[in-house]
Order: structure tokens, then sequence, then C-alpha cells
């Protein structure tokens, strides 16, 4: 579908993400019809875990912590947008990316230099005492949750969908509340065995 969508912009484009990466020339490359595919295949994998992750953990979440339910949902528009950052914060739906250096760089002492590769735990840098306290605590209030790096951090690897994920989790959550007021996790979730997605597989749930 999205192959076929690209031939179309390629030679009608339009102000949309497919117009943009059928056109883009970046050195005198393109990226191949196969390539486009590729990308939007992992954009619906990446949209589709991370954010569903997040979700059914924060359900958890809110259910352990329920002084923070109750502030939540004692006034859902004013409260929700820090309880997603913490949600994302606190889940870190992807444990871990590897990078290649790409120029000369001191990390606390450590010399890394261009071709190194290095391995960015966002579960750690999310738990950082000098930029979170208290990092074990669950708080939709906190001041500096914007801070984290649920998304990627920032520069050229900032997720693309972060508003869209935030904009599904505000809404999935609006829905939930309202129509199941009393729903709360139930027992531990059964999670995935993996080193990269923080990924539930089921979760049992009263209301």
């Amino acid at each position: 579908m999205v192959i076929k969508l690209g031939r179309e912009r390629s030679e009608s484009p339009q102000g949309d993400l497919v117009s943009a990466l059928v056109t883009a020339n970046v050195d005198g490359e393109r990226l191949t019809w196969r390539e486009l595919g590729s990308f939007f295949a992992l954009l619906l994998v990446a949209g589709n875990e991370t954010a569903r992750n997040t979700m059914a953990h924060g359900v958890k979440l809110l259910t352990d912590n329920p002084e923070q339910r109750e502030l939540l949902l004692s006034d859902f528009d004013a409260h929700i947008g820090g309880a997603i950052e913490e949600m994302v914060r606190y889940v870190s739906p992807i444990m871990q990316f590897r990078r290649t250096v790409t120029e000369d760089y001191d990390l606390r002492g450590l010399h890394l230099k261009p071709g190194d590769k290095v391995v960015l735990f966002y579960g750690s840098a999310n738990r950082d005492e000098t930029v979170f306290p208290d990092p074990d605590r669950f708080d939709i209030t906190r001041t500096e949750v914007k801070q984290h790096v649920g998304f990627g951090g920032p520069g050229p690897h900032f997720c693309l969908g972060a508003n869209l994920a935030r904009q599904e989790i505000r809404t999935m959550y609006r829905e939930l509340f309202t129509r199941l007021p009393g729903l709360r996790a139930q027992g531990e979730p059964e999670l995935l065995l993996s080193n990269f997605d923080n990924s539930v597989r089921s979760q049992g749930f009263t209301f």
C-alpha cells in the first residue's frame, strides 16, 4: 500500500510524509521502493509496540499507586500530560539502542572515537538520580519529567511519532476511565522475554 502511494506521490507530491520521503535526495541517494516499505513497517511496529506497552504498564502503575490514580482522575485534563511523560519515563518502553560514534567525544573520562559502538540504556538514563529525585517513585506531578529520554532524547534520533503516541495514550485513558472508572490491573503482567522491548504480553484486569 505504501509503495503504491509512494509511486503516486513521486509523480504528484503533496504536503505529506510520503511525499517528503520519496522526493528526498541526500547526497544523490533516494529511498528505494523496498526501503520505503521497510521504513513504514518500522513506523507501524515502533508506534504500536511503544504506545500500547506504555498504556498497559500505566494501568498497572496507576493500580499500584492509588493516590496517583486518584489525582489523575480528579482532574484528568490537568494531569494527563504529566502522567503520560512520567509513564514513558518510568516504563522506558524501548530498553536500549546501539549507536555508532561519529566524532571524538569524552564521556566522563572515557574517550570515544569515530566508529566506536555505544549502547544507550534508556531505563538507566530515566532513573538518573542527578536528574530525577527519588527516581523509583511514580509521580505524575514531577516538574523535571520532560527531561526523560523515553522518546529517544534530543537531536536527530527523537521519536518521529512522539506527539501521536501522546495523543493515543491520552485518548485511550480518557475512554477507559470514562467507560470503566473502576478499571484496575490484577496480578503481575506477563512480560515478553526481550532486551529491547519492555513489552507486556498479557495483563489481567478487573473493573
